[in-house]
């Protein structure tokens, strides 16, 4: 068994259980006392060591130790696909390899129980009535659980032709405030987004932080008061059956 010091660069979430660095194909996952929830979709590192018959591998920052978990090529070039992706998996037990057919609605905002993705007026519609309604729920206070996700959706325009109308992240794992996304981000020109060949990157967001925020991080790139919202999978959908 070895021991090598956290890499430069990451750093600890809320309590501690995780180390992070956003834009990362890396994470890593407290072992022993007070352990870490293994993350959603990533590979166990150790597990690929232990398949080329090499010793385990963790690493330290202090007192702590902590389980290295990579990234795999396996997703579509389509935020909102991964979203959905992840969810079901997540909720369907046995199903870490499972796709979802490309053509389908399988999430809905988290407090209204709205289908998401049939649209992009459908989306501002929702998105209007969740700020309006539950302002609490929306932006820098969207609160994702592990297994669900984060959507930020652009309210000025659904012309195609002026960029990206929405940006989705699964929530891959939690600590207190902080949420761990595994993303992938789109492409106009629709490459890479019929096969399932494309890496994903690993980013933080703190709940409630008016920049650390998902919403925090994506507003910018949505002009004019875009809104953030929390997606879970679609409820009358059975996760064993639709991949």
């Amino acid at each position: 068994m070895k021991f090598k010091p956290m890499p430069q660069g990451f750093s600890a979430t809320q309590n501690g259980r995780y180390h992070t660095k956003n834009n990362s194909d890396r994470l890593f996952a407290r072992v022993g006392q007070n352990q870490a929830e293994p993350p959603l979709e990533l590979s166990r590192y150790n597990d690929q060591r232990a398949d080329k018959g090499k010793e385990k591998k963790f690493y330290t920052s202090g007192q702590d130790v902590f389980e290295k978990y990579k990234v795999d090529p396996r997703y579509r070039k389509d935020c909102l696909h991964t979203t959905e992706e992840t969810m079901f998996r997540a909720a369907g037990p046995g199903r870490q390899n499972s796709r979802l057919m490309p053509e389908g609605d399988y999430s809905q905002e988290k407090t209204t129980g709205r289908g998401i993705g049939e649209s992009d007026l459908n989306n501002r519609a929702i998105a209007r009535d969740v700020r309006r309604n539950s302002p609490d729920a929306t932006n820098a206070d969207a609160s994702p659980d592990r297994g669900e996700g984060f959507m930020t959706i652009r309210m000025n325009n659904v012309n195609k032709s002026d960029g990206f109308q929405y940006h989705a992240a699964p929530v891959i794992a939690k600590d207190g405030r902080d949420r761990i996304t595994n993303e992938i981000f789109g492409d106009p020109a629709g490459v890479g987004t019929t096969h399932h060949d494309q890496p994903t990157r690993i980013n933080k967001y703190t709940v409630g932080d008016s920049a650390d925020s998902f919403h925090g991080q994506w507003k910018d790139s949505f002009d004019k008061g875009p809104v953030t919202v929390a997606l879970k999978p679609k409820s009358d959908i059975d996760p064993t059956k639709i991949f």
